[in-house]
C-alpha cells in the first residue's frame, strides 16, 4: 500500500527543506508535521485538522492535494475496527465487585483519563510536550501571503502586512458554531463554512481571506480551525463581451451586486435521481450521480460552471434565490460566475450554458 507518509518525507527531503523551516512557513506545530511523514494519526485533536494540515503540507510540497487526501482515506478504509465482541467482557461466573470498590474504581479512571488529556493535549499551556522542550504555542502568526491553516484561541492575532505596516486581526469571540474577528473599528462574525475576504485599509481592495473550520473544545478552551489565503483579485474579473451582451439583453440573470465579489455558495436540492457535473473555479471536473432527497452545497470564489442530466431533477437556490434550471427532461447547463459590471461595481449572474 502506498504511504503518503513517506511521500511527503522523501519530497522534503529531495527538495532540501528542514522540518523547521517547513514549520515556520506554514505555520503548521513540527510535531504535527513529523506525525504526518509518520502517519501517526493518534497525536491530532480530529481527522479534520488531520486533513487540513495534510493539504498544506502537500501544496507546500508541490504534491498533488487531491492525491494525498486519497492516499489517506484508502489507508482508514483498509483499516478494520476491532469485533464487538471482542471489546466486551465476557459474562464469568464468580463474586461480584462490592459497589465501593466500582464507584472508587470509576472515580479513579475518570480522574486518570482527565489527567492524561491535561498532559497530552496539543492545545493546553504547558502540556507534556511544551514543558520537556520549553517550546509555547504561539499566539500569533504573521500571514505571509500563502495559504496556511492555524489554530486559533480567543486573543489570537493574525498580523497582516499592509502598505509598510502591519495591521491586526483578534480572535474576540469564539462560541460552538462561531467566532468574531475585530480589525480597527470593525468586527466581523463569521460561523462555520463561512470564507470571507477583508479590507484592512478600507481602500476597497481586500488583503487577505479568512475561512473558518471547525470549532473544537480541550481543558474548556475553544480552539477555532481559521484557513488564511491570498484573496481574490477583483481586478483580474475582467468578463468576455459576450456575457455582458447577455446580461444586457436579459438572458443572464443578475444574482446580487456588491461593491468587492466575494465566495458565494450554490445549494442544491434534489427532486429526482439524476447525474450532476460541476467545476468550481476551473478545477478539475467533477461528477456525483444524486438520489433524490440528497441536498448539498457548492461554493466557489469567482465561478460554478454546474450541468444536470434533468433540469426537473434538481432546484438551486443562491442568495436566498431560486436559479432557473429549465424544463424537465431537458439538459441543464448553467454559469454562476462574478463580472466587473462598471467601477468598483461586481454582479453575481447566471448565464446559461448551451
Amino acid at each position: 500500500m502506498e504511504s503518503f507518509g513517506e511521500k511527503l518525507r522523501a519530497t522534503r527531503e529531495n527538495l532540501g527543506y528542514s522540518i523547521e523551516q517547513i514549520a515556520r512557513d506554514t505555520h503548521i506545530a513540527k510535531r504535527y508535521l513529523i506525525a504526518l511523514e509518520s502517519e501517526d494519526f493518534s497525536i491530532f485533536p480530529g481527522e479534520t485538522y488531520l486533513k487540513g494540515f495534510l493539504q498544506n503540507y502537500a501544496e507546500y510540497l508541490g504534491l498533488d492535494t487531491d492525491e494525498m487526501i486519497s492516499i489517506y482515506k484508502n489507508m482508514k478504509i483498509q483499516e478494520q475496527p476491532i469485533p464487538l465482541d471482542q471489546l466486551l467482557d465476557q459474562k464469568t461466573p464468580g463474586r461480584k465487585v462490592p459497589a465501593v470498590l466500582a464507584v472508587t474504581g470509576g472515580v479513579l479512571v475518570a480522574a486518570a483519563i482527565i489527567l492524561i488529556l491535561v498532559l497530552v493535549n496539543p492545545f493546553a499551556a504547558g502540556g507534556a510536550e511544551e514543558a520537556a522542550t520549553g517550546e509555547e504555542k504561539s499566539q500569533e502568526v504573521v500571514y505571509n501571503g500563502q495559504k496556511t491553516s492555524i489554530e486559533a484561541p480567543k486573543g489570537f492575532l493574525i498580523k497582516v502586512p499592509v502598505n509598510n505596516n502591519i495591521a491586526e486581526i483578534s480572535v474576540q469571540r469564539i462560541s460552538e458554531n462561531g467566532i468574531s474577528l475585530a480589525y480597527g473599528s470593525t468586527t466581523q462574525d463569521f460561523i462555520i463554512g463561512d470564507a470571507k475576504q477583508i479590507d484592512l485599509d478600507g481602500d476597497g481592495t481586500p488583503e487577505i481571506a479568512i475561512s473558518l473550520g471547525p470549532i473544537n473544545t480541550f481543558v474548556n478552551r475553544k480552539i477555532a480551525l481559521l484557513t488564511l489565503k491570498p484573496p481574490m483579485i477583483a481586478e483580474n474579473l475582467i468578463a468576455s463581451a459576450s456575457d455582458l451582451e447577455l446580461v444586457a439583453k436579459g438572458v443572464a440573470k443578475i444574482v446580487s451586486e456588491a461593491v468587492q465579489p466575494s465566495r458565494f455558495t450554490v445549494s442544491v436540492t434534489v427532486i429526482k435521481n439524476c447525474l450532476l457535473v460541476y467545476y468550481l473555479d476551473a478545477r478539475d471536473r467533477e461528477e456525483k450521480f444524486s438520489y433524490k432527497g440528497d441536498t448539498f452545497t457548492l461554493s466557489a470564489d469567482r465561478s460554478a460552471d454546474i450541468r444536470c442530466s434533468d433540469g426537473g431533477a434538481i432546484k438551486l437556490s443562491l442568495a436566498g434565490k431560486e436559479l432557473d434550471t429549465g424544463r424537465a427532461y431537458d439538459l441543464f447547463a448553467g454559469r454562476v460566475t462574478w463580472i466587473k459590471a462598471e467601477a468598483n461595481k461586481y454582479q453575481l449572474v447566471m448565464i446559461p450554458e448551451k
